[in-house]
């Protein structure tokens, strides 16, 4: 379920679609918290996949 929702906000990042300023650091906060978590119920094999997908996130909310 993460990697779904992370896949989601990868592409609405690439549309163009970005949180206001005041809210970036609450969706970093936000994907933080959602990766840890998932790392914590997923296999161990998917872990690497997951938290690299969120560091993509985390890399266009930046931009």
């Amino acid at each position: 379920m993460t990697g779904f929702g992370l896949r989601h906000l990868l592409e609405r990042l690439q549309a163009g679609d970005r949180p206001g300023s005041s809210q970036t650091a609450m969706a970093v906060a936000q994907i933080n918290a959602a990766v840890a978590e998932a790392s914590r119920k997923i296999a161990v094999a998917d872990r690497a996949g997951v938290a690299a997908m969120g560091q993509q996130v985390l890399a266009m909310l930046a931009q």
